[in-house]
């Protein structure tokens, strides 16, 4: 390394450059320093030692005083142990040295330490341009791994379209990690020559570098990958089958349907789940049959997804071919049917609902009396008021009735505000404000005045709703 004597001036300068805050005063400290040439290097290079002085201070230092004697001098500084220091020296091989440097920082990176390889690979990705991706490729032909990560990493960082063709050919490099940064790359390029080496890699023994590759197709929206994803819903590891389900979301149209029809078939329910999340997300209007199909599976999970599926699809196609499942004789069919009422039923279902509002199954008559009410039939208005006595529903029949602008409502709707239970009198309190159902204002007054809060609360809000003043009374 080079050797000056350490002058006092010079000194003097350093110290005053780390105590001063005036950005006009510091560049003229700065220029100070490098007035007196490469006598400066080794002041500084101590003064950066002892944490006296900043890297972009010491870069500044460097690179006014630089010339091409002093590459060596600077590289040998990469291997030191203050961060500093280091990074003084990479700023100023990488703003002056540059495509000069590479050589040399090339060979850094094959002899260096760790913390000296760690700090070349960030200058040689900064200088980047062809010399650096040609020298990192045969630099990644090295027997050594580590070195080999460090070649990777620039290449990486640097990209381009040799880079690509490096990051492909690392598809089948040896270290599970290098595959894993190669396919996470590659799946940033939106590229679609990339294609079939992403579909080669699904077959990869690194679970990890298939799930990159399924998430990189679904990306790219690579329909040649179709086939080749529908295979990994069979894939024994849970990650890749969700993001084969990600994949097939995007990539899947009507033509996979029948293919999807026959995983829905298979034994293993993990599968019959992939394939039926696929097919929910694929946009066709033919599939609420298939859908229709899987709400008798006996994986509860498979059903909500065609539940989702079926409400999504809509239409009066769908709700007809649900008519049959209200009287299934499982009750699981028979709430994945009402629930799907509750948000695409109309009045051609009303007639197949009413029988199921004395259904065993407490589950199915409170979403019976929630669709009748949302379907909002007034053929359905004596039997909901019916249940005004049923001690788990009435407090859903409130809700329901408030859906009814109809004479016949305020009866029963009445009742219910009378009732012992806290939260069927407040539903009914709702569901008359919202009705707007002056009739039962004197009603209304005499619960505002309630001791119960949330009752008196729930009154006086109904009153208002109805253009009602409490102090006109």
């Amino acid at each position: 390394m080079l050797f000056f004597g350490k002058s006092n001036k010079i000194s003097l300068l350093l110290t005053q450059i780390r105590t001063t805050y005036d950005e006009a005063e510091l560049a003229e400290l700065v220029k100070s320093v490098v007035a007196h040439g490469k006598s400066a290097f080794k002041p500084t290079v101590d003064a950066l030692k002892d944490n006296q002085l900043g890297a972009q201070d010491g870069a500044a230092i460097f690179s006014g005083i630089y010339d091409r004697s002093m590459l060596k001098d600077l590289l040998s500084l990469l291997g030191e142990d203050q961060k500093e220091l280091r990074k003084a020296a990479m700023e100023t091989l990488v703003a002056q040295g540059g495509d000069e440097a590479v050589p040399l920082l090339c060979e850094s990176l094959l002899s260096g330490s760790w913390q000296m390889r760690s700090t070349v690979v960030d200058g040689l990705s900064r200088i980047g341009g062809p010399e650096v991706i040609g020298r990192m490729a045969e630099i990644f032909k090295n027997k050594d791994r580590d070195i080999r990560k460090a070649a990777f990493e620039v290449i990486c960082r640097v990209g381009g379209s040799r880079a690509t063709d490096l990051l492909i050919a690392a598809l089948k490099d040896e270290n599970s990690l290098i595959r894993q940064k190669a396919m996470n790359e590659i799946g940033k390029l939106r590229e679609p020559r990339v294609a079939p080496h992403l579909i080669s890699a699904l077959k990869d023994d690194d679970v990890v570098v298939r799930i990159k590759a399924i998430e990189a197709l679904g990306l790219l929206q690579e329909r040649s990958a179709v086939q080749p994803v529908l295979g990994l819903l069979k894939d024994g590891n849970m990650l890749v089958r969700q993001k084969a389900v990600f994949a097939l979301s995007r990539l899947c149209t009507a033509e996979e349907v029948p293919a999807l029809l026959e995983f829905m078939k298979e034994s293993d329910v993990n599968i019959r789940r992939s394939a039926t999340e696929v097919m929910a997300a694929i946009e066709d209007p033919t599939k609420g049959k298939t859908l229709v199909r899987a709400l008798k599976d006996e994986d509860w999970w498979v059903r909500e997804l065609a539940v989702e599926a079926l409400i999504s699809v809509g239409g009066q196609q769908v709700v007809d071919m649900l008519l049959a499942l209200l009287k299934d004789e499982d009750e699981n069919i028979r709430r994945s049917a009402v629930e799907i009422m509750n948000y695409i039923g109309n009045e051609s279902v009303v007639d197949a609902l009413i029988p199921l509002l004395g259904d065993p199954d407490w589950w199915i008559k409170e979403r019976t009396i929630s669709a009748l009410g949302k379907i909002g039939d007034k053929k359905a208005i004596p039997h909901l008021a019916a249940l005004c006595n049923d001690k788990e529903c009435r407090w859903i029949v409130a809700q329901a009735l408030s859906n009814f602008e109809d004479e016949a409502v305020l009866e029963p709707l009445l009742n219910l505000m009378h009732d012992q239970n806290k939260q069927v009198k407040i539903e009914a309190i709702k569901a008359l404000g919202k009705l707007k159902r002056s009739e039962a204002a004197p009603f209304l007054m005499n619960l505002a005045e309630s001791e119960d809060k949330e009752v008196s609360t729930e009154a006086k809000a109904a009153l208002k709703a109805m253009g009602v003043s409490i102090s006109t009374q």
